[in-house]
């Protein structure tokens, strides 16, 4: 017998055989059964999901020996005619190719001819969309007002281009990409009845690979059975597709939680050395993160995760020192960097770059974090800023003598309790205080991101001193003092004095203490600029960040 492709050779003949389009053909299904037969359908979807097949299979049930069944028998003259492309009522034209409104006009001409053996005329027009403007005003009124014999079939990956009048006289069905795991299922059928060897992964590969076509799935297992002599594994699909291989990525996002930057471009130029393509590396690294955040986040049965069960489980190992903001944060890097590829002399500068970032993603703080912050130190050691005064309701009358002004009402700060008396010796081992001043130190982010030079901690009695490798970050727990006072209280229940300090210079010891009650006739501080709430905002980002306001 002669040697027929996969996808010849296991293409559907019934709508049950049809895979992962359950919703098109039970519709269809019921259409049949109750004799409700539209004059035009219009099928829309990715590559390879079953579009044309459909169209033949429904034809088939419309013109069967046996009737109008939704079950065709597959063995009539008809059937056999449809199947084989060589029957005289079921015409297929490929839109591509016969595009032009002569095309068109040969088919309008003929519609009004009876079927020669079926009960329907039947036209089945592939990638629609590819017909011209002209073409597609030609086909309108045939398609509104076909004679009672004809059906229309039109199929297309792009139903966005078909013009809307032509939409809105088909029903229209959209078929929709196959689950890796039904196509993996149903390639598992094919090579036990062809007695071919394979692994699951390798099958998982393929199904990924297709991206939800069955057809190019079946196109590409027809390829690695030859390459691999009828026995499929893992190691064949990569070496035939040239795909990089998981083993590169999950090795990368260990380095990367390691803090391995050696290591991790090791990895990166041991793939450049077996592949090169460092756009496509680029592509499927984003794809093996996002799958990472899905099984981080996801059962192993929701039908998102189109993974094996091995797969899943090391997917699951590998993301486990990662946080769901942390990956968003990495995924993002990669997407970024996959953008900028626009030069092939820059690509492998890029992708390190991009590496590099991600390798200091637990030093990243998100903007809105550092915004809240900011709104804090505003809050507490800010500038006063005064309250708006309410218009009055009623007007005022004049009076013949000028009052004073009255005073403009601030904002009443509310003052510190007053410490209490603290005890002279820690109620904690110094190892113990020394772990709670860390834990305290680094409690949000921002201040964890200023704790990379913490240096020694000294404890004696009530008195804790912190040494800072630079000035920058002393200064900045400074203006925090108080707060990380309170925390450590609150731990511990005792009070202590704090005090931050760096080589070049030691700072004074700081305790909460009780601020006076603010006057309501007490002048705002002036800024040099004269914008009082903003001087205290900017002197707030000087003294973080080391910063300088340019005019």
């Amino acid at each position: 017998m002669e040697y027929q492709v996969t996808a010849r050779k296991w293409r559907p003949q019934t709508f049950a055989e049809v895979i992962g389009q359950e919703h098109v053909t039970r519709a269809l299904t019921n259409a049949i059964a109750s004799g409700k037969i539209p004059h035009a359908f219009l099928f829309s979807g990715p590559r390879g999901v079953g579009k044309t097949t459909t169209a033949r299979i429904l034809a088939k049930a419309l013109n069967c020996v046996k009737g109008i069944t939704a079950e065709p028998c597959n063995h009539c003259a008809i059937c056999e005619a449809i199947m084989n492309g060589n029957s005289l009522d079921v015409r297929e034209i490929d839109g591509a190719s016969n595009r032009g409104i002569d095309n068109i006009r040969e088919v309008r001409d003929t519609v009004s001819y009876m079927p020669l053996n079926g009960r329907y005329k039947i036209y089945i027009i592939d990638e629609v969309h590819m017909l011209t403007l002209e073409a597609s005003n030609a086909l309108l009124k045939t398609l509104e007002e076909p004679p009672d014999h004809v059906v229309f079939m039109l199929a297309t990956t792009e139903p966005h281009k078909v013009i809307p009048t032509i939409r809105s006289r088909c029903q229209h069905y959209t078929f929709k990409k196959i689950p890796s795991t039904v196509i993996v299922s149903q390639l598992k059928t094919i090579a036990e009845k062809e007695k071919i060897k394979y692994s699951e992964e390798g099958l998982f590969l393929i199904a990924e690979a297709a991206d939800g076509s069955m057809r190019d799935s079946q196109s590409i297992f027809d390829q690695i059975v030859l390459y691999s002599e009828g026995n499929i594994s893992e190691k064949h699909v990569i070496d035939v597709l040239g795909i990089p291989d998981d083993e590169y990525f999950s090795k990368l996002v260990t380095a990367v939680a390691a803090g391995e930057a050696v290591r991790m471009l090791e990895i990166v130029n041991e793939y450049l050395e077996n592949f090169g393509d460092i756009p496509l590396f680029v592509k499927y690294f984003i794809d093996f993160m996002k799958k990472g955040l899905l099984v981080r986040n996801l059962p192993r049965d929701h039908e998102m995760v189109d993974l094996s069960e091995k797969r899943y489980a090391e997917l699951n190992e590998v993301f486990k020192p990662f946080a769901n903001d942390e990956l968003t944060r990495l995924i993002q890097i990669m997407v970024n960097c996959y953008t900028g590829m626009k030069s092939d002399l820059l690509e492998r500068f890029i992708l390190e770059n991009a590496l590099f970032k991600a390798i200091d993603y637990k030093n990243m703080i998100p903007l809105s974090e550092i915004r809240n912050e900011i709104v804090k130190m505003i809050g507490t050691g800010g500038a006063v800023i005064p309250q708006e005064k309410p218009a009055p309701r009623n007007p005022i009358p004049e009076t013949r003598e000028k009052s004073e002004p009255a005073p403009v009402p601030y904002k009443k700060l509310e003052p510190v309790s007053k410490p209490a008396p603290q005890k002279d010796e820690s109620s904690k081992p110094a190892g113990d205080m020394i772990d709670v001043v860390k834990q305290v130190l680094s409690r949000t982010p921002l201040r964890k991101s200023m704790t990379s030079d913490l240096g020694s901690i000294d404890i004696e009695g009530g008195n804790i001193t912190v040494k800072l490798g630079s000035a920058h970050s002393a200064e900045f727990f400074k203006a925090r003092a108080g707060e990380i006072v309170k925390d450590i209280e609150a731990v511990c229940g005792n009070r202590y004095t704090v005090e931050f300090y760096s080589p070049g210079g030691q700072s004074k010891p700081i305790t909460p203490v009780k601020e006076p009650e603010a006057r309501n006739d007490a002048p705002v501080p002036e800024s040099p600029s004269g914008e009082s709430g903003l001087f205290g905002v900017s002197k707030i980002l000087k003294d973080t960040f080391d910063a300088k306001i340019d005019k």
